[in-house]
């Protein structure tokens, strides 16, 4: 079988309103797309979708000053985070994530960093199988809890919490 003709670039403004309306995925959180949108414009960080025959099915958030949270900030600096890789439910294990992937780590080269990380959830061990077949190895910083929080789409205040480990590629 051939891989699926995904593409994966920066959103482009003219784009948001179609990933908020295909990527709905954190219970209504559709600011998160727009503020993402809103890092990029203003350089910190590059939100990169993955298309697939004009739709929306993943993204990654890369913020070049890191993780910016304990205990990454401390003991990795210069090292550019990979934040949110998500691909929607029906094609995961299809290469969506690979190419994500791929697409963060070689913006950051371009960029002249010898290695990129990202958090994963200790639960996650799929996520955390394709990472490590990518070439990414624990950092060594034990576990440590994310948290965050969002208003849904209802206006309740939402809260998320994950324990992680931090996983590091160095870059070719």
């Amino acid at each position: 079988m051939s891989p699926l003709p995904v593409v994966v670039r920066p959103l482009a403004r003219d784009e948001l309103a179609r990933v908020e309306r295909h990527i709905d995925q954190d219970f209504g959180n559709r600011d998160k797309h727009r503020l993402r949108l809103a890092l990029q414009e203003e350089g910190p960080a590059v939100y990169l979708v993955a298309w697939l025959s004009g739709l929306p099915v993943g993204h990654a958030l890369v913020r070049w000053a890191g993780a910016g949270v304990e205990p990454m900030s401390s003991h990795l600096p210069d090292c550019p985070d990979l934040e949110d890789l998500f691909v929607v439910p029906g094609l995961r294990s299809a290469g969506v994530g690979s190419r994500l992937l791929e697409a963060a780590e070689r913006l950051a080269r371009d960029r002249g960093c010898r290695r990129i990380g990202m958090s994963v959830d200790v639960a996650n061990v799929r996520a955390r199988g394709l990472y490590e077949r990518r070439g990414y190895e624990d950092a060594g910083l034990g576990t440590f809890v994310l948290r965050g929080s969002w208003v849904d789409r209802d206006g309740a205040a939402r809260e998320w919490a994950e324990t992680c480990t931090y996983l590091v590629r160095k870059l070719p």
